[in-house]
Parts: C-alpha cells; structure tokens; sequence
C-alpha cells in the first residue's frame, strides 16, 4: 500500500502507530476498494468497501462469485446478496465470540443499518 501511495511515504514500523499515517492508510484503503467495486451501486456499493475493508477485497469477491452461483442471489446487492454467501469461516472464532463471516456481517449491518441514525442530522438525511 506504502509503495502505491505518495501520501504514505515515510510510514513504516518505527511509526506504525502515527494516527496520521493510519487514519490516511485508512481512506485511501476505503477509496480503492471503492472504486474497484463497480458492480454495485449506492449502498450496496458503500456495504462492499466497508466489507472489503474489514475482510479484504478478494472476500467481497469471494462471495461475488458464491452469490452468482446462488439462485436468487443477485451479487450487486449487499444486504440479503453477498451478506448471505461468505466463503469465510462460520465457526465461532475463540477470542472473538462470532465466527469471521459473522464479524464482517455484523460490522457492516452496524455501520451502514444500526448506528446510522446517529449520524442522520450530520449527513443532511
């Protein structure tokens, strides 16, 4: 990542923890796996960036593919699509309490679904 963006120049282990450079990290992370996920739209295209920042790109892919392969499923489609058809692993992870898949469900759900109306007035919705 350090490689593809100037903006992180200078970031390495003796800084690993600068706010700077992570909140930075952080952004353009989000802004690539934005403008990689094409295939979706709107929210479902926000849920996949915030996925695919939480698990990886190649998960959001992963589950893509799975969802494409799944009657009804319709992989543009976060919430009842590729929310549904994680490759990830479904056991309760120890130290965690949810299993992978469940992790990155929840996150998202939280995000975009259960703590959004905090954020209502700031946003203008």
């Amino acid at each position: 990542m350090v490689a593809r963006h100037p903006e992180l120049r200078g970031w390495g282990w003796q800084n690993a923890f600068d706010p700077h450079y992570q909140l930075t990290a952080m952004v353009l992370k989000n802004r690539d796996n934005y403008r990689l996920i094409r295939w979706a739209t709107g929210e479902d295209r926000l849920a996949m960036m915030d996925a695919a920042y939480n698990s990886g790109l190649g998960s959001v892919l992963q589950r893509r593919r799975r969802c494409a392969n799944t009657d009804g499923c319709d992989p543009g489609r976060w919430f009842g699509g590729l929310e549904r058809t994680s490759g990830q692993s479904s056991r309760r992870q120890a130290g965690y309490g949810q299993s992978f898949a469940d992790i990155t469900n929840t996150h998202v759900r939280n995000v975009m679904i259960v703590r959004r109306p905090k954020y209502r007035a700031y946003w203008g919705e």
